[in-house]
């Protein structure tokens, strides 16, 4: 049937369809892009190819957009955050021929890929795969058979270079160890003067034992060799056998079995501690910060040694003989009192207040105003 001329299409009502010829246009003109980054590739330059004597491009669509394999794609062509439809295509440059099944590439065969086949090659590769190493054991092997003999007597050689080097090296780290092992002596006798420097408290017996006039300020004797001489020959035997003092609680004890608390000073300090109490009338707050101790252990230390002294003392002669007081005897009591036999004074020095009403009524002075000891 001869188609209708345009006249006769008007004549008889025939109109074109604009919608259709746009449609076909669309369909002339649409092509496919290959998406991978620097890669200019599209269907629209098969013809040119063709005209080059070059193979026509194949576009592979992307796998499903929820699968791995997809996630690979896009980790391989660098565009990660890409979501791909189905107008997005990757061109057959980026691929290897072992990504194809076979029979991709006959004539007229529209080419398929592998079930798990990715894009891998890109011009910032050079479209080339990295060169793959061979296994650790292959290598070895091939490294070993590749590798150039070394004579006897260069072996012999070496090995005579080696023990020289190791045996200088041992020198050397014995030297050093005998360094170590005398500095690490060195600091050891440092520690060891120190820990007896520290042992040595700053107000203490054996800190003064070495000036005379200290020893002589704090206890009255003349030098430490007379205040050493007295406790060795009247006080060490007893110092020994003492209990310390505890106050009125161990006083229902008439034993006097129950042992009394373990001291915190050795004797011979305490007895110094007490002497410089007695001689300076230091308070027993005083000498506890200095000693770093209690109140109350100095308080039991000055009770202990003063009831020892007594005890020890009691037995020495109190007056000396009759022509020994004459040859003493000061020019004025020969004229006034030629036969005097002794001076009899009381010494009172202040107290602290005690804690028990009855040790405070004991020992109060109404001529100090004060709790005082009273010594004839």
């Amino acid at each position: 049937m001869a188609e209708p001329t345009s006249g006769d299409s008007e004549a008889q009502g025939y109109r074109p369809d604009p919608q259709r010829n746009r449609t076909v246009a669309k369909k002339r003109w649409s092509g496919k892009y290959c998406c991978v980054p620097l890669c200019k590739n599209s269907s629209m330059s098969n013809d040119e190819r063709e005209r080059l004597g070059l193979s026509r491009l194949s576009f592979l669509s992307f796998p499903e957009t929820s699968s791995k394999l997809c996630k690979i794609w896009l980790r391989n062509i660098r565009r990660a955050h890409f979501v791909p439809g189905k107008n997005s295509f990757v061109c057959q440059e980026h691929f290897v021929e072992e990504d194809f099944k076979p029979g991709s590439f006959a004539p007229g065969a529209r080419p398929k890929l592998q079930p798990a086949a990715a894009p891998r090659l890109f011009s910032w590769n050079n479209f080339k795969l990295p060169a793959s190493r061979p296994p650790p054991k292959i290598r070895l092997s091939e490294e070993t058979a590749g590798s150039v003999k070394i004579s006897d007597d260069q072996e012999q050689g070496e090995d005579v270079d080696e023990v020289e080097q190791l045996k200088s090296e041992l020198s050397r780290l014995q030297e050093k160890d005998l360094e170590q092992q005398k500095e690490i002596a060195s600091l050891q006798s440092e520690i060891q003067d120190l820990q007896e420097k520290s042992q040595v408290r700053s107000f203490s017996l054996e800190r003064f034992k070495d000036n005379d006039d200290a020893i002589s300020f704090y206890t009255g004797f003349p030098s430490y060799k007379s205040l050493d001489t007295f406790y060795e020959t009247c006080l060490k035997e007893p110092a020994a056998h003492m209990r310390q003092w505890r106050g009125t609680r161990t006083s229902s004890d008439p034993s006097g079995s129950r042992p009394g608390s373990k001291p915190s000073l050795p004797p011979k300090e305490q007895f110094f501690v007490v002497m410089c109490r007695l001689r300076l009338g230091l308070s027993e707050r005083d000498l506890a910060d200095r000693l770093h101790l209690s109140q109350s252990v100095i308080s039991a230390y000055t009770v202990t040694w003063i009831n020892l002294l007594y005890h020890v003392l009691t037995d020495l002669h109190r007056f000396p003989a009759r022509s020994v007081t004459q040859r003493h005897m000061p020019g004025c009591f020969k004229e006034l009192a030629p036969r005097t036999r002794v001076v009899i004074d009381c010494k009172e020095f202040k107290l602290e207040t005690p804690s028990s009403l009855a040790a405070q009524s004991a020992t109060w002075s109404d001529y100090k105003n004060a709790n005082t000891a009273k010594v004839l």
